[in-house]
């Protein structure tokens, strides 16, 4: 049975985490931009 990493499970998450969260900011931003003009 292999195991992978802690550590890399961590900062993979991490990185999809932060990845998810820029792009619904930036989403949110161009939908209210959008429905403001």
């Amino acid at each position: 049975m292999r195991q992978l990493p802690y550590k890399a499970i961590q900062s993979g998450a991490a990185d999809i985490g932060g990845t998810l969260i820029v792009t619904s900011i930036l989403a949110g931003a161009f939908y209210l931009i959008f429905t403001l003009i």
